[in-house]
């Protein structure tokens, strides 16, 4: 796991708190005499109670980001479980109906055959299927290589430089928060589309097999954040090597 994109997230805080002091720091020595600074210990202070605040606010995005996902997985469980439902009724509907009719009518000579050319014609394609580990490490092997893909066009933090004004700073700081975020909009995006049936795939496996998917978590959908997706690639990774060949 990397703590990368957490570090990110408090600098970006950090640099805007800093940005926000120093420009008090300004208008306050103009209005006093510029002979008599503020003493660089209080800047120095100052400069690491705002680092403790921005700690504090890049916590807080986390933490709104996991309600939001706890929120979206109670949702996903309880339609899930509406679905379970109604599908098993289905089911013991269709067996009562059927049934009788199975048992009553003599099967036809032609059917016979026709079924059993199918049921070899089914095992042949069930022996091409790949096996539920062989799935299961596909899926992480895919995540792992659409994470490096993304994390290629992901926009960089912009680094001032001794000729950079606080009004450079403070546009270079929004045009890459507006970047960044569209990036997370559109990896999440993309994520789900190309993980959330195989993911679901994989936790039918595993449930077939008796086996906790807890580990996986809300792995079939994405906010966007690389952390999760890294996550979910080695959960998923982890699983493969408790599924059936």
């Amino acid at each position: 796991m990397s703590i990368f994109p957490f570090l990110s997230n408090v600098f970006s805080h950090h640099l805007a708190w800093i940005g926000g002091i120093l420009t008090i720091i300004g208008l306050i020595e103009k209005v006093r005499d510029a002979s008599v600074p503020i003493p660089r210990p209080v800047i120095w202070w100052s400069v690491g109670l705002l680092l403790f605040v921005a700690s504090y606010e890049a916590w807080m995005d986390e933490h709104q980001n996991a309600a939001v996902l706890i929120g979206e997985k109670a949702i996903l469980t309880s339609v899930n479980s509406q679905l379970s439902t109604t599908n098993t009724n289905l089911i013991g509907q269709l067996g009562a109906k059927d049934r009788p009719v199975i048992i009553q009518v003599p099967p036809d000579p032609e059917i016979e055959k026709l079924l059993q050319r199918q049921d070899t014609e089914l095992e042949k394609l069930k022996s091409q299927q790949p096996s539920p580990k062989k799935r299961a490490l596909q899926v992480s092997h895919d995540m792992l290589m659409f994470l490096g893909d993304r994390t290629k066009s992901q926009p960089t933090f912009p680094i001032p430089t001794s000729a950079t004004t606080r009004e450079d700073s403070r546009r270079q700081d929004e045009q890459f928060t507006q970047l960044y975020e569209k990036w997370m909009r559109e990896t999440a995006a993309e994520y789900q589309v190309r993980f959330s049936v195989p993911v679901a795939q994989i936790l039918e496996d595993a449930k077939a097999a008796g086996i906790d998917t807890s580990g996986l978590g809300l792995c079939g959908i994405s906010n966007g954040n690389t952390f999760g997706i890294q996550r979910c690639a080695a959960s998923v990774g982890t699983l493969a090597e408790k599924l059936p060949h």
